[in-house]
C-alpha cells in the first residue's frame, strides 16, 4: 500500500512508478481473466507470447524514469543498421540501435551485435516510412527495454499525443515473449 509515509521516503516520481507498475499488473490480471479490452487506445497491451508492450510519449517516459534521459539523448555505443552496411560507434557492444525503415528486415537477421542492445531507435522520416515491425521476428534482440519511434515529419498535422499514440501502435505488431517499453516522439528539424 502506498502510503503518505511511503511518498516521504522514496518520492513522488518513485511512488508514480510504482503506482504504474500496480496498475499495469492489474491490467494484466484483469486481461488473463479475459476481462481487459486490447483497444487501440490501450497503453499497455499483453502480448499473447508472455510478455507486454507499453506505449509511452518519449517525454512522459522520461518524466517517470530520470535515467531513461541519459539512454536516449547522451553518447551510447551505437549500431547503426543501414542498408549497405552497419556502422559501430562509440565501443565493441552497442547498447542502442538506430535503424530507418528502409533497413528494418536487417534487424530480424540473427546478428549478436544487437544482443546487447537495450534501446533500438527507429526515425521515420516520411508516410512511406511508416511500415509494421514485428516484435517475434526479432531473433537476437535479448537484453531490448526500449522501442522509440522517432518522428521526423508532421504524421498527425498537429502533433496530437492520441494520434501519435494510435500511430505506434499501428506500427508494432505485438508478439514478445519479454517486455518492452515503445516510445513514440515528434521531433520535426527546422
Amino acid at each position: 500500500m502506498i502510503t503518505t509515509r511511503t511518498l516521504k521516503k522514496v518520492g513522488a516520481l518513485k511512488a508514480l512508478a510504482c503506482m504504474m507498475v500496480f496498475l499495469q499488473t492489474l491490467a494484466l490480471l484483469a486481461g488473463n481473466a479475459g476481462m481487459h479490452s486490447t483497444s487501440r487506445n490501450d497503453h499497455f497491451v499483453p502480448s499473447q507470447e508472455g510478455g507486454s508492450v507499453v506505449f509511452l510519449s518519449t517525454a512522459e517516459a522520461v518524466k517517470q524514469d530520470g535515467a531513461l534521459s541519459a539512454w536516449l539523448y547522451k553518447v551510447q555505443p551505437t549500431l547503426f543498421v543501414k542498408n549497405e552496411a552497419n556502422t559501430i560507434y562509440g565501443g565493441e557492444t552497442p547498447l542502442v540501435v538506430e535503424c530507418r525503415p528502409n533497413a528494418i528486415q536487417k534487424l530480424y537477421v540473427e546478428n549478436s551485435a544487437y544482443s546487447a542492445a537495450k534501446v533500438l531507435k527507429i526515425l521515420l522520416n516520411s508516410p512511406a516510412d511508416l511500415a509494421s515491425i514485428d516484435l517475434s521476428q526479432f531473433k537476437t534482440f535479448h537484453s531490448l527495454e526500449y522501442i522509440q519511434l522517432v518522428f521526423t515529419f508532421d504524421v498527425c498535422k498537429g502533433g496530437k499525443d492520441a494520434c501519435l499514440l494510435a500511430t505506434a501502435q499501428g506500427l508494432i505488431i505485438q508478439a514478445t515473449d519479454h517486455d518492452v517499453t515503445v516510445l513514440y516522439q515528434l521531433s520535426i528539424p527546422e
